[in-house]
């Protein structure tokens, strides 16, 4: 979540409706002809992708999906729009330096034996490599949840009668990212990974 990027009012690189899944080769062509470095190409439409997916099953109704021409620390966002600023909610994709943002992550993360997720060279834990594969679905999943917390529905997931706050909603993102995660890690199917994200309760 957080503010649209400064260039938002101009003309957006790609924008695609998450249910009508756009062509993936025309969004490689376009964004490598715009001057995007291969890899942070190919790790982004497959971030989009996972978004599109996991959007597809928790909402009936598809959202815009936009890379955005501007670098950011984010690899993604969901931003809920503005009806006073005539804002639409979308997700948008950061694909410069894409590949330099994942890294980073699978530098943090692994998991153990267990199928945990765990900092790297955690003390006494025996590690399992992260994949990319892994830390984009789990991006994919944290936006989408900010979305769920935008529906009307999600004050029933949360135990607490207390004021959603902007850091309360980020952590509960990101417990849904790492649980999503550890799901894919462990071969769920992305159907009841999809359930979690749309219904976990806050504990």
């Amino acid at each position: 979540m957080g503010e649209l990027p400064d260039n938002n009012n101009q003309e957006p690189l790609i924008v695609f409706t998450a249910l009508e899944r756009a062509g993936i080769n025309e969004i490689k062509k376009s964004l490598l002809e715009k001057g995007f470095e291969q890899e942070d190409v190919e790790l982004s439409v497959q971030l989009a992708d996972d978004i599109s997916k996991i959007d597809s099953l928790v909402f009936s109704d598809g959202i815009p999906i936009s890379y955005a021409d501007s670098f950011s620390e984010h690899t993604a966002q969901y931003h809920p729009g503005s009806e006073e600023e005539n804002q639409s909610e979308l997700y948008i994709i950061y694909a410069k330096g894409m590949s330099g943002k994942i890294a980073k992550g699978k530098n943090i993360f692994q998991f153990n034996k267990n199928g945990k997720l765990i900092l790297k060279n955690s003390e006494g834990e025996e590690g399992i490599e992260i994949t990319s594969e892994e830390l984009l679905f789990g991006v994919a999943a944290h936006e989408v949840r900010h979305r769920v917390q935008k529906s009307s529905d999600f004050k029933k997931l949360v135990s607490r009668e207390l004021p959603m706050e902007t850091d309360r909603r980020e952590k509960d993102a990101r417990m849904i990212e790492f649980m999503s995660m550890k799901a894919l890690h462990a071969g769920k199917p992305i159907e009841e990974i999809a359930k979690i994200i749309k219904e976990k309760q806050e504990k």
